[in-house]
């Protein structure tokens, strides 16, 4: 079940209902998006607090690119591509500390915290070899609000600014690097990437696949912003400076400086970050494409945990129903599967899309399919 790239439109305008299925699962699509989407843009790696120490690390691919974040000895945060200057071999493999070097597993090439070769084994078997133009290909990297994000192209670090746009605002008064984690999972998905994306970013199925767990905001309310790819949503409770009942099981006090802030807050970094928040948290969620049609949902919660002996505050929250044993994420994974399965029928397909709850699909298709014919 493979397409060619050759029938992929510029652009959508307005009477093209969506991507055709096979960017759903198509050998070919997944292949070209992992150049021209993943490796082209800039990803979220982990928070600051991640790398407390010099000689953390921690592993991730962009693309078809494996990279690594470590903390250097004078605290400074660098990211390198995970490739060994000798063979090529992946260095590190997933978090950890490398104490003052980075060593390859193979044949004990050395590398400073910084890059820089250190040594290696029988020198005199590469005579010539200049050890200063064989450090570790450097990456890009940027802290925003306590997280990291790399780029794998080391001249992209001037056009960080530029990417990020108007999230700042949008995202408002929080910085993951104040907060500590309260929940994180992994949870495979049988899916294609977009399909969580999509899911993500529209408000349409807030009314009815999430009636019984998502209670105490005021749907009718919503505000959504586009900007370079990225998009930014916001709903109130139903009440002014009551939070909504299904934050009561998330372990965490209020975070929220101003009951303005109560509500729900959902984001998009193009491509593949979802960023939530309420009064209590803020939370990140990551698809991490796998093949064409499977994917992993890394989800993180951040907050400030109670001090022992402190009451929750129950007081504040929205009456509207129990949501207590509801799994959002797990909801949203089912909906994404079983759109995954409709796609694979030739009578499957994006359709009609709503004219506003919808409209934020039809930005993310345009945006991707403008980057994937570039």
């Amino acid at each position: 079940m493979t397409a060619t790239l050759s029938a992929v439109p510029a652009a959508l305008d307005a009477a093209t209902p969506g991507l055709p299925r096979e960017a759903y699962f198509s050998d070919a699509w997944y292949e070209k998006e992992m150049t021209r989407v993943f490796a082209a843009n800039w990803h979220f790696a982990g928070i600051v607090s991640d790398l407390p120490e010099g000689g953390d690390y921690l592993c991730l691919s962009v693309g078809r690119a494996p990279l690594f974040v470590v903390r250097d000895r004078a605290g400074e945060l660098k990211a390198f591509h995970n490739i060994c200057r000798h063979r090529g071999t992946v260095l590190l493999r997933g978090k950890g500390n490398v104490d003052d070097a980075i060593e390859c597993g193979y044949h004990c090439w050395r590398y400073e915290l910084d890059g820089a070769l250190r040594s290696i084994p029988q020198p005199q078997q590469f005579p010539g070899l200049d050890k200063r133009r064989h450090g570790l290909h450097p990456a890009a990297l940027h802290v925003f609000k306590g997280m990291i994000f790399v780029h794998p192209d080391p001249e992209a670090a001037s056009g960080f600014d530029g990417w990020i746009g108007a999230f700042g605002a949008h995202f408002g008064p929080y910085d993951l690097g104040d907060l500590q984690e309260v929940l994180a999972t992994r949870r495979p998905m049988k899916a294609n990437w977009k399909l969580f994306v999509e899911n993500h970013i529209e408000s349409y199925h807030l009314w009815y696949a999430h009636r019984r767990s998502i209670l105490g905001l005021d749907h009718r309310k919503q505000v959504n912003h586009y900007y370079n790819g990225h998009w930014s949503f916001f709903e109130p409770t139903l009440e002014h400076g009551r939070m909504a009942e299904f934050e009561k099981k998330i372990p965490s006090r209020i975070i929220a400086p101003d009951p303005l802030w109560f509500g729900s807050g959902d984001h998009l970094l193009y491509p593949n970050l979802g960023v939530v928040t309420g009064a209590k948290f803020v939370g990140t969620l990551k698809v991490i494409p796998l093949t064409p049609t499977t994917s992993e949902i890394e989800m993180r919660l951040f907050g400030k945990p109670a001090a022992d002996g402190q009451a929750e505050d129950y007081g504040y929250y929205e009456d509207a129903g129990s949501s207590e044993d509801t799994d959002l994420n797990g909801e949203d994974i089912d909906l994404c599967e079983r759109v995954q399965e409709g796609m694979f029928s030739e009578r499957g397909g994006v359709g009609a899309l709503a004219r506003e709850y919808e409209q934020s699909i039809r930005c993310f298709h345009d945006h991707y399919l403008r980057a994937m014919s570039g």
